[in-house]
């Protein structure tokens, strides 16, 4: 669900284990946390933006604070191996936004990593994959495009072939507007989590 926090997604999916169709799933794919930084860094960099963003931060509880993070995050994992079912973890991507809070990703991503190696499942460090594709990525700003945002979404909805032109025009390696993948990033990621999906089928 586009936009959602590691608070509105962990509700998600207590209902979607409840679910009895979903019983036979027996592997999950965690990728989350990304917003709970992003609309925070939003409501810094216009009013226009914070008028937006800040309520509804407040609605989905934003993890500002690490160590609620860490605990909000290690509920996924609990609920998940009560019900004994696989997981792979995916971390928090790189951001090409201009003055994005990269260390706080980077600590995130170690404390998405430590819990992999608490519960013994895989961890897929997207942000490390992403630095070997461009060691320097490019930069775009949202300061202004609130507007504009709504637009290219549509646009890009309609001919998602443009996306990766319209990133390469903006100067981006590695996303499209600066926080969504782009084809190579996408890429990279597909072949992690595929390779993680094969192993856990042999082992099983």
């Amino acid at each position: 669900m586009n936009g959602d926090t590691t608070h509105g997604a962990l509700k998600r999916l207590r209902r979607i284990v409840a679910y009895p169709e979903y019983e036979a799933v027996d592997t999950y794919i965690v990728g989350i946390g990304t917003n709970d930084v992003l609309l925070p860094y939003l409501t810094r960099i216009s009013w226009l933006w914070k008028l937006q963003m800040e309520p509804r931060c407040r609605r989905l509880q934003c993890k500002t604070d690490m160590k609620e993070f860490a605990v909000e995050y290690e509920k996924y994992l609990i609920l998940l191996a009560d019900r004994q079912k696989k997981m792979i973890l995916i971390g928090m991507p790189y951001i090409e936004l201009k003055g994005y809070p990269h260390e706080s990703i980077r600590i995130r991503n170690k404390i998405i990593g430590r819990l992999a190696k608490k519960y013994e499942v895989p961890f897929i460090d997207i942000y490390a994959l992403q630095m070997e594709l461009a060691s320097q990525p490019g930069e775009y700003t949202w300061k202004h495009r609130n507007l504009t945002r709504v637009g290219e979404g549509v646009f890009t909805a309609v001919l998602p072939f443009t996306k990766d032109w319209l990133g390469r025009m903006r100067g981006l390696k590695l996303t499209v507007d600066g926080v969504h993948y782009n084809t190579e990033s996408a890429r990279v990621l597909a072949v992690e989590v595929q390779r993680h999906l094969d192993r856990l089928v042999k082992s099983s």
